[in-house]
């Protein structure tokens, strides 16, 4: 099988998640935290049987993407790209 990717978009708090591979039906409400959304993330790519794959996280999507790398090491390779830091100001040079 060729490359491929796979777009998910996070569920906020008290949105339904959907189990890896079932899209149909509705899962418990989430918390919103960018953890449940990194360990549906890994169900997900464990149910479709992917290997070799690169995990993008950009923006609050980067959050996730790092929650990602602490609890799961199956990533071939991981980008987090333009992820605000919290307590650095936009613009800030480090002064």
């Amino acid at each position: 099988m060729g490359a491929g990717h796979v777009r998910g978009g996070q569920a906020g708090p008290g949105h339904r998640h959907r189990p890896a591979g079932c899209w149909g039906s509705a899962g418990a409400a989430t918390d919103g935290s960018k953890g449940q959304f990194a360990d549906t993330v890994h169900q997900l790519i464990s149910a479709m049987g992917l290997t070799g794959v690169t995990l993008v996280g950009h923006d609050i999507g980067g959050m996730a993407g790092y929650a990602y790398l602490r609890a799961h090491q199956d990533l071939a390779r991981a980008v987090i790209m333009d992820v605000p830091v919290p307590g650095v100001a936009p613009g800030c040079r480090g002064r």
